[in-house]
C-alpha cells in the first residue's frame, strides 16, 4: 500500500467508542511544494458522547462531538487547519435522524494539554507542549411530541382518575376502594415502562 510507505500524520479520532474499532472505505492525499499535506478520508466509527446530561429529558438538546488529534506529535511538528467553508458534514442526510431535529454546528481547532497533565496543572502552570485537535460539534434536539403523547400525557390523564377516588362518598365504601387500587396498580406499571426506557443516570431527571 503506497499510503503506508508516505509519511502522513497520525490522526486519530480521540473519542472513538465499540473498542476503537474504525472502517476506512476510501483515502485521498495530496502532498504540496510548501509542506502542506492534505488527507481526506471516508470512515465509519461509533462515536462516544463526552459528557452527556439527560436532566431536562425529553425536552434535552445533546452535541455530538468528533474530536482529531495527533497522539504522538505537538503543535510544532503538526497543526490542524479546518477548512472555512467545509466542515465534513453532509447536510443532505438531517432529514433522516429518526427522533432529533439538528440545531447547529460549530467546527475548529485548539490547542490542547495531553490526556496525563491535570486539569489544575493545565489551568495554573501550563508548561507542557500542546497538540493540535480539531473538532466538529453537531448540536442537536430532541423531538418529544411523540413522547409527550405516548407517555406524559396519559399518565396525567391516569393522575387525574386516581383523585376521582375523593368523589367517591364514604358510604360507597368498594368502588372507592376499587377506583383507587386500580388506578395505582397502572400508575405502577406506566412508571415501571417509563423507568426501564430511560438513561442509568444517577442524577434527577425531567421526567422523575
Amino acid at each position: 500500500d503506497i499510503f503506508h510507505a508516505l509519511w502522513h500524520p497520525d490522526a486519530h479520532i480521540r473519542n472513538l467508542g465499540d473498542k476503537g474499532k474504525t472502517i476506512i472505505h476510501s483515502q485521498l492525499i495530496r502532498l504540496f511544494e510548501d509542506g502542506t499535506f492534505e488527507q481526506l478520508q471516508l470512515v465509519f466509527a461509533r462515536l462516544q458522547m463526552p459528557e452527556p446530561y439527560y436532566g431536562s429529558y425529553p425536552f434535552d438538546q445533546q452535541v455530538l462531538t468528533v474530536h482529531i488529534e495527533s497522539m504522538a506529535h505537538t503543535t510544532k511538528r503538526i497543526v490542524f487547519q479546518p477548512l472555512a467553508n467545509f466542515s465534513g458534514m453532509n447536510t443532505r442526510n438531517i432529514p433522516r435522524w429518526p427522533g432529533w431535529t439538528f440545531a447547529g454546528l460549530a467546527f475548529g481547532s485548539i490547542d490542547a494539554a495531553p490526556d496525563y497533565v491535570s486539569l489544575h496543572e493545565n489551568t495554573h502552570r501550563p508548561r507542557c507542549e500542546r497538540r493540535s485537535r480539531f473538532f466538529l460539534n453537531i448540536c442537536v434536539t430532541r423531538q418529544y411530541k411523540h413522547i409527550l403523547t405516548s407517555l406524559i400525557i396519559p399518565l396525567i390523564i391516569q393522575v387525574v382518575i386516581t383523585w376521582t377516588a375523593f368523589f367517591v362518598g364514604i358510604q360507597q365504601l368498594m368502588p372507592r376502594v376499587a377506583v383507587a387500587f386500580v388506578s395505582y396498580l397502572s400508575l405502577n406499571n406506566a412508571a415501571t415502562a417509563l423507568t426501564s426506557g430511560l438513561p442509568p443516570v444517577s442524577y434527577v431527571m425531567f421526567m422523575d
